[in-house]
């Protein structure tokens, strides 16, 4: 079992112990809510709080030691004291990324990421760790980071999210990964930046702090400045004879090719015949091919990747259907952005009986910027109206989403709109559709109204 040296973590961080723990420190926590044995945790602060009120009660609930600001006085519990917790929780995360021989392999890109690295952790096999839930930013990366044993794991598939201009220079010094990936890029966070152009080149720079290889769409080569060798996925449907590319300028390419049958997906990979047990999104599917093209280059035989592509399920309320009073409910509402919302209501039309009416729960998009309005109503150009649908939308940017249905041929009595869930579910109880779409931003929790229902 891994343990944090005191001495080391001193050293890292620059501070200074009240004394030293007595107890193995084996992994960290900032939530006194979620300590585990031989914890130390972290008073972290931010605009809503402040770690430092609950160290006293993370010594109760059994913290070996914690990392702090200033020393809280009247307690006995080990107390590391440094200028910044979250600085000196990155600087531990990056000393004890140096120390590991376990293969890194990091995961960005606008949409996806979750996805993409469960379904390779999958590929990769038992000895793999992966990113706790989503914790992929400021504070969830270390956090992810420090998790990982090399006694006991391989390959670690860590993800990567970012939401500001610059924001990956210091995630990607200390994820320092060995390979990474890009699943796309679209206009999720583009509030934050100037264009579509700066979202791509700041997702990039993950690529180019890679050791070794990466692996991308050909879509999004004019991003690419590693002039190392990197994998270049080009993509093609099955039925149409496409001439191979063999090599880039600088890049070896990854052929792949999909077709969509009764039941599911047909995948080439390398010349590897694949099946795909699901009726996906296009979008979804390459990154399938994208996990299967990794995982072939991590020595992954084809015969083991088949037999795991069949023991895949969906991530919490990503692409997830459940079934409550006969009521089937399609929940796609971790987050949403453009990209999402139009994989998502492909996959739910590749699924949902054809011809069959169902409940639209359109909910808004954040951190779009000057750009909302357009993107709300562009929402409407992946719907297949039929006359005994029903649409419900929410949120900031309801008014856009409803206005774009309409233009594409949903009459106004067709369609609701409200600015929270709450005010959604008292109209959702007086429907009784078969079929329930749910997709938006993560604020609204869309997921409640199947409870409400």
């Amino acid at each position: 079992m891994k343990f944090f040296d005191p001495h080391l973590l001193q050293k890292w961080t620059d501070g200074v112990w009240t004394h030293e723990p007595t107890n193995r420190i084996e992994n960290f926590c900032f939530d006194t809510r979620k300590l585990g044995k031989n914890e130390c945790f972290l008073a972290i602060k931010n605009t809503n709080n402040d770690g430092h009120n609950y160290v006293k009660m993370a010594e109760s609930s059994g913290a070996v030691a914690a990392i702090v600001e200033h020393r809280i006085p009247h307690i006995s519990l080990p107390q590391l004291i440094v200028k910044n917790t979250l600085w000196a929780f990155q600087k531990i995360a990056k000393c004890y990324r140096e120390t590991l021989s376990t293969k890194i392999i990091g995961i960005t890109g606008s949409c996806g990421k979750t996805t993409l690295k469960e379904l390779l952790a999958l590929l990769l096999g038992d000895q793999t760790f992966k990113t706790p839930e989503n914790f992929n930013n400021h504070l969830g990366l270390p956090f992810s980071i420090t998790q990982i044993d090399d006694k006991i794991h391989e390959n670690a598939v860590i993800e990567v999210g970012i939401s500001r201009p610059n924001e990956m220079d210091s995630l990607a010094d200390m994820l320092q990964p060995d390979e990474a990936i890009l699943t796309n890029i679209g206009p999720a966070h583009l509030g934050n930046f100037d264009s579509l152009n700066d979202i791509g080149i700041e997702k990039f720079k993950l690529l180019n702090s890679a050791k070794g290889n990466v692996f991308f769409f050909e879509d999004f080569q004019r991003y690419n400045t590693k002039k190392d060798p990197c994998y270049i996925l080009s993509v093609a449907p099955l039925e149409h004879n496409v001439t191979h590319i063999t090599h880039s300028k600088y890049s070896p390419v990854i052929n792949c090719a999909f077709h969509k049958t009764q039941d599911g997906w047909k995948l080439e990979v390398e010349d590897s015949k694949f099946s795909v047990p699901f009726l996906l999104g296009d979008g979804a599917i390459r990154n399938f091919a994208l996990a299967i093209a990794v995982a072939l280059k991590n020595n992954i035989s084809p015969t083991l990747i088949q037999e795991r592509l069949r023991l895949w399920q969906p991530f919490q309320n990503r692409g997830l259907w459940k079934t409550v009073n006969q009521v089937h409910y399609f929940i796609d509402c971790y987050n949403a952005n453009p990209a999402s919302y139009a994989d998502s209501l492909q996959h739910f039309y590749n699924e949902k009986p054809q011809n069959t009416p169902a409940c639209f729960i359109l909910g808004s998009m954040e951190e779009l910027g000057s750009t909302s309005e357009e993107y709300h109503k562009k929402i409407a150009e992946h719907i297949m109206p039929n006359t005994e649908d029903y649409f419900i939308c929410i949120g900031n940017f309801c008014d856009a989403i409803k206005e774009g249905l309409k233009q594409h041929g949903v009459v106004e009595k067709q369609i609701q709109c409200t600015k929270t869930t709450q005010e959604a579910a008292s109209l959702l109880i007086n429907l009784s559709p078969n079929y329930v779409y749910l997709k938006g931003s993560h604020c609204y929790h869309l997921e409640n109204l199947i409870a409400e229902k």
